[in-house]
């Protein structure tokens, strides 16, 4: 082969895998994040929304993904009394809770994302409140509709592993109808829309 078209090969394969070689960057454009506490003698719930999220394809992989919560925005839906649901928002803004003034942010770092049968996919994931990492996995679905994403999950999260121990009786005996159990669940409901990057290397 020529110097000339050992050049031309290779500025073709360049021009391709400059083409061909793409990941697709999805941002989120619509949300719905719905909490819930439980406790002994009932359970609370409302919303809390995104500041930011995203997931990174490459093909049919899902090559990374974040999501960024403003823990600032939390609402609570089942107390209609005024005086009692700002009581209760100013608990959890406390640090008794989630110290929301020093950490204002949970994010969810995506780490993998493995198929499985139909659109579930099993994330694993870090999770990081009041500063705190741990490892969280769950089961979501992910389906394209409309050239989007939409991504539902459930997540189960064990409050006590990032220092929020109020009410825990994994920490407190004797609580009685006080206790809060250590399980909140966060249900995820996300449309991300695509944005192409183009990958040259």
């Amino acid at each position: 082969m020529s110097i000339r078209n050992m050049f031309c090969s290779l500025a073709v394969f360049t021009f391709a895998s400059g083409v061909f070689a793409q990941e697709q960057m999805f941002n989120a454009i619509k949300h719905d994040l719905e909490w819930e506490g439980k406790k002994v003698s009932g359970s609370h719930h409302g919303k809390v929304q995104l500041s930011k999220g995203w997931l990174k394809k490459d093909g049919d992989k899902i090559v990374d993904g974040y999501f960024e919560v403003d823990l600032s925005t939390m609402t609570c839906e089942d107390l209609k009394s005024p005086e009692w649901n700002k009581k209760l928002i100013d608990h959890l803004f406390s640090d008794d809770f989630f110290s929301v003034k020093d950490h204002p942010t949970a994010t969810l770092k995506v780490n993998e994302a493995i198929p499985k049968a139909g659109d579930k996919w099993v994330f694993n994931t870090d999770l990081t409140i009041k500063g705190i990492t741990h490892p969280l996995i769950f089961e979501a679905e992910l389906e394209s509709k409309d050239g989007n994403l939409e991504f539902d999950a459930d997540l189960v999260i064990d409050r006590t592993k990032y220092e929020i121990r109020y009410g825990s009786g994994s920490f407190f005996k004797g609580l009685g109808d006080k206790l809060i159990y250590d399980n909140f669940e966060v249900d995820m409901d996300v449309v991300l829309a695509v944005e192409p990057v183009a990958q040259t290397e």
